[in-house]
């Protein structure tokens, strides 16, 4: 009986091992658009940390602290934009994962056609055999 599934571990090895790498992909993903919002976050708390300085001393340190706010929210603006590249590409990810999955679904569903395919013909090659050798 092992002939008959001889081929059905085939058509699952190959995508289940892409799809475990892609959910790998995907968590590495998560965890680097959690620390960019983390990131994007601090620099906009500095950002009104600078604002709030410079409102508090003004004078001559009025213009360092403006510059430092400034800076702070290209930094932000900069994390921003990369965490929705990374999303963009989370989302491809997802896509192509679940597209792997589909393609074992009908992968199996494939298989379980064939193998009564060929479990239909070795009853018919058998039991015309057996009328044969009588």
């Amino acid at each position: 009986m092992v002939f008959f599934n001889s081929g059905s571990t085939m058509f699952v090895e190959k995508p289940m091992k892409k799809i475990k790498a892609l959910q790998k992909v995907i968590v590495k993903l998560n965890k680097s658009i959690e620390g960019i919002a983390n990131s994007e976050k601090y620099c906009l708390d500095q950002a009104a940390t600078e604002l709030e300085l410079a409102r508090k001393f003004g004078g001559r340190y009025e213009s360092i602290h403006l510059e430092r706010k400034e800076k702070a929210e290209k930094e932000a603006k900069y994390h921003a934009t990369l965490r929705l590249i990374l999303q963009e590409e989370l989302s491809y990810v997802e896509r192509l994962k679940q597209k792997h999955i589909e393609h074992i679904d009908e992968a199996l569903q494939d298989r379980d056609f064939t193998t009564a395919q060929k479990t239909r013909q070795f009853c018919f090659f058998f039991n015309f055999t057996c009328f044969c050798s009588l």
